[in-house]
């Protein structure tokens, strides 16, 4: 299978290159597709990194490929960062990714274990991230290792931390230690003054105190003050009681006096006990105010589970017409059709057009697809047409696809022009591309001109893309001229340049008229988000005509935000005065806030009238 002969692969490159590293390199790099040839060199550069790390380091800053570049890195500050997470976090700040926006679970993952070797350092390194949502990832996954080792050290250390972000660390820390150690836990929260943190630490307690001895967690519960936190405690331990013990925790709720805390424990108690009991759910959502209504959804989808289809059926049939009605349709179409999809298909008939209607026939569709999408199709072609019908088949048609493309291509070539047949044959050319390239491009040339060669045209590329880029454009450039080769043309330049923009590029430009200047703005677009200084080197190298006026323009445009100082660079080359007075403003307006000194400089050199410059250099003044 797939997965497991990529892990295989994994694995004896892994081996090979700690043995044999040049012979390792040279495997990889032959390796005829663009992505595999890449994710080889990953394993390969992760393996010298576990014994050379420096070596693998120059290597991987050799990479011209930007993207490819970080990707690389990346894996390797993973690699160095498990065995020494202060040197891979070293490596992340110098190569600019310590605030990037490719922040994930590696680096949160890397903290955790520096905290595992040096808490306080580890808090230390966090608090020097500027981005605030990346310091609290970092912090939390601190204090998920530091609780568990000395909570109490860790509670010291929040003390003295201010942020909006504090109580939700505090409150990790304290389910850590009540995991661990529950008595010194619940002690220490009840020596705190402070009303609000003494309440939100017993709700954390409760929460854990509730998987081991319910009743113990309702007497914490109910040592709390009348409110919101306690009443949402109490039902988040009845939701997990009914499940272990669903007669005590009856006899429970029915011991609580009337009233909105019972009603909205019993809410709470409804949708979770509607999975394995749906009768006593149903009874006791009519206790509470609008409950059925509420809990018509989940309680449908209980009495699928039970009791079967045509029960649940029979009850929605006895519900008014209304949302209650509509919530019990959304939730038991797929589940219906999965089961018993005839007696789905004859339920629609009973349904009033509408919403409701249509989404229930999508959700048929889309579950009956899964067993056998032609026999979905061949019920939804006696549908009249409609956007329900066409939203349903848009749902199965990768189904269709994955499962008989020639047959599916049957039912393209039966159906009438319009959206969804266009988008069953882009689905039938991409499935195509992706079991075998050579015969979806003989398969493509059989068909007759026209409508339906277009949008298959569009299938064939999108598959290409995902595999092999280059491939893409070489059949797109074969493509006689018109709309589609255009729109493609554009496309495929976008795409192309987020792993090969030097390529693109080159290959944007080999056009003529409105499609190279559109395929060079898509180029430039992306290539100036990943490296803003190649970029505009090259834009601005590009002979004087349109297509360079349009791509400057562009390049200022995506770079204004981000990367004002770039922007700056060429915003005085545009040609188009107004346009060029405009892009400077923007330039200014956002370079001001990082570097006004720098943009007062650079914006008394451009042409921009002097009420203009004005308004920008007052601005910047008043922020001094």
């Amino acid at each position: 299978p797939g997965p497991a002969k990529q892990y295989l692969s994994r694995v004896l490159l892994e081996k090979l290159a700690e043995t044999d590293l040049k012979s390792a390199f040279s495997y990889a790099e032959g390796l005829p597709k663009l992505r595999s040839r890449q994710q080889a060199l990953v394993v390969v550069a992760s393996t010298w990194a576990r014994s050379d790390r420096l070596g693998a380091i120059n290597w991987a800053n050799s990479i011209a490929n930007e993207r490819f570049r970080e990707e690389v890195m990346n894996s390797l500050i993973t690699v160095i960062g498990a065995s020494n997470p202060e040197a891979g976090l070293d490596l992340a700040e110098a190569e600019g990714l310590f605030n990037s926006q490719t922040w994930g679970w590696t680096y949160t993952e890397i903290f955790a274990n520096f905290a595992a070797v040096d808490p306080q350092a580890a808090v230390d390194r966090a608090m020097t991230l500027t981005n605030v949502d990346q310091r609290f990832g970092a912090l939390r996954e601190i204090m998920q290792t530091w609780s568990r080792q000395d909570p109490q050290g860790a509670l010291k250390w929040l003390e003295t931390f201010q942020s909006g972000n504090k109580d939700q660390l505090v409150s990790t820390v304290f389910r850590n230690w009540a995991e661990k150690d529950f008595d010194s836990a619940f002690l220490y929260v009840t020596q705190i003054s402070d009303i609000k943190t003494k309440n939100n630490l017993l709700y954390t307690l409760g929460e854990e105190l509730a998987q081991e001895d319910p009743n113990a967690a309702i007497a914490l519960a109910n040592s709390m003050p009348d409110g919101l936190l306690r009443t949402q405690l109490l039902g988040d331990i009845v939701r997990g009681w009914i499940e272990r013990s669903p007669e005590e925790a009856l006899k429970y709720i029915e011991g609580l006096p009337a009233g909105i805390e019972k009603n909205k424990i019993l809410n709470a108690v409804v949708g979770r006990l509607s999975y394995s009991d749906p009768w006593s759910a149903m009874e006791l959502a009519e206790k509470i105010p609008n409950g059925i209504y509420r809990m018509a959804g989940e309680i449908t989808g209980g009495l699928i589970r039970k009791e079967g289809s045509q029960v649940a059926l029979d009850w929605i049939d006895t519900l008014p017409d209304g949302s209650a009605k509509w919530r019990a349709l959304q939730s038991i179409g797929w589940q219906l059709a999965r089961n018993d999809p005839e007696v789905s298909v004859a339920y629609v008939d009973k349904i009033s057009p509408g919403t409701a209607r249509d989404n229930f026939i999508r959700n048929i569709a889309s579950s009956w697809a899964q067993q056998d999408a032609f026999a979905a199709a061949d019920w939804l072609m006696t549908l009249a047409d409609g956007k329900a019908k066409q939203d349903a088949f848009n749902s199965i048609n990768w189904q269709m696809a994955n499962q008989n493309p020639e047959m599916a291509l049957e039912y393209a070539e039966a159906m009438g022009k319009g959206d969804t047949q266009n988008n069953l044959l882009q689905r039938i050319a991409q499935n195509m591309v992706e079991s075998d390239i050579s015969q979806a491009e003989e398969w493509f040339r059989q068909l007759p001109g026209g409508d339906l060669k277009d949008h298959a045209m569009q299938g064939i590329v999108n598959g290409m893309m995902r595999s092999d880029p280059y491939r893409a454009a070489v059949f797109i450039s074969e493509q006689p001229a018109g709309d589609a080769q255009s729109r493609l043309a554009v496309s495929v330049a976008g795409q192309w340049a987020q792993d090969d923009p030097d390529a693109a590029a080159e290959w944007a430009g080999s056009f003529t008229g409105d499609v190279r200047k559109q395929a060079i703005s898509s180029v430039v677009s992306h290539w100036s988000r990943q490296d803003p200084l190649a970029a505009g080197e090259w834009v601005y190298s590009l002979p004087h005509d349109d297509s360079r006026e349009n791509a400057l323009q562009n390049y200022v445009s995506s770079t204004t935000w981000q990367y004002p100082e770039y922007a700056a660079a060429y915003a005085t080359a545009i040609e188009d005065e107004k346009t060029r007075h405009n892009s400077i403003k923007n330039v200014a307006n956002n370079w001001l806030r990082s570097d006004p000194d720098g943009t007062a400089a650079w914006l008394k050199r451009t042409d921009l009238p002097e009420e203009g410059k004005k308004e920008i250099l007052d601005r910047i003044a008043k922020q001094k």
